[in-house]
C-alpha cells in the first residue's frame, strides 16, 4: 500500500491490548491483500478512561467509498 497516491488517506485499527492490536493489524493485511505499513502506533484511553492501543495506515478509497457521502461523519 503506497501513502503516495492521491486516492490514499489515512486509516486506522484499534484493540484493547498490544497483542490484540497485531492481531487486528494482521487481519487488516489479510483483508488488504497486501503488506501494510503502519507509520504510527500509540495508545490512548477512552472517555470511560480504558486504553486502547491504535495503529495508522493509508488505505485507497475506490469511488463508492462511504467517505465521499456528503453526509459522512455528521
Amino acid at each position: 500500500m503506497s501513502e503516495n497516491r492521491p486516492q490514499s488517506i489515512p486509516n486506522f485499527v484499534k484493540a484493547q491490548s498490544p497483542q490484540g492490536l497485531r492481531r487486528v493489524m494482521l487481519l487488516n493485511n489479510v483483508r488488504l491483500g497486501s503488506f501494510v505499513n503502519y507509520y504510527e502506533i500509540s495508545s490512548y484511553r477512552d472517555d470511560k478512561n480504558k486504553l486502547v492501543f491504535i495503529a495508522w495506515f493509508f488505505e485507497p478509497i475506490g469511488n463508492n467509498d462511504p467517505i465521499l457521502d456528503p453526509k459522512a461523519g455528521e
